[in-house]
């Protein structure tokens, strides 16, 4: 049986202040099974259609780390805290083609969401709040470069030590 081993971690790219500490989610090992060839792409941004949110709620936001196939299932990245996942969780969604929808991701998608940052050395973890976006985009895209998805934009941080940080969001995908 094949075994693949994913490490995904999210991290801001600093641009001054504190230093460049690497984040790691739970280890995850995936098994083969027998799924059919995804239409969600690596990158692509994804939403949940049956997640029922009240009024005060925002949408559960979810980045494509591994696409689906005959070797392994589809794996998604939070990219948002909400109420059923914290930022920086994976998910393996049970039935990818009916439960989930491409999402074009707007700035103003994730202003005050919570977004996992990184893991200190210290083993405690740093989030932070959108507070603005920074750039002419329309859309936030993750594109893959070498081993990461790199955001389009750049965004600034509240962080849930009472910092502001900026940089592009980074999504690492180690196989």
């Amino acid at each position: 049986m094949n075994h693949w081993k994913l490490e995904p971690y999210m991290k801001i790219k600093m641009e001054a202040g504190i230093s460049n500490n690497i984040a790691v989610t739970e280890k995850h090992q995936q098994l083969d099974n027998a799924t059919m060839n995804s239409k969600f792409k690596l990158g692509q941004v994804v939403r949940f259609r049956n997640y029922k949110r009240n009024i005060a709620e925002h949408e559960a936001y979810f980045i494509v780390i591994h696409e689906g196939d005959s070797e392994k299932e589809l794996e998604l990245y939070t990219l948002n805290t909400n109420r059923l996942f914290p930022c920086g969780s994976t998910v393996i969604p049970e039935f990818p083609e009916e439960d989930l929808r491409l999402v074009n991701l707007k700035p103003k998608d994730i202003l005050e969401e919570e977004i996992y940052m990184f893991k200190k050395s210290d083993e405690s973890i740093l989030t932070g709040a959108v507070v603005n976006c920074i750039g002419e985009e329309e859309f936030i895209t993750f594109s893959l470069e070498d081993s990461f998805l790199v955001s389009n934009m750049k965004v600034e941080y509240h962080t849930s030590e009472d910092r502001m940080m900026r940089g592009k969001i980074y999504v690492s995908l180690y196989c």
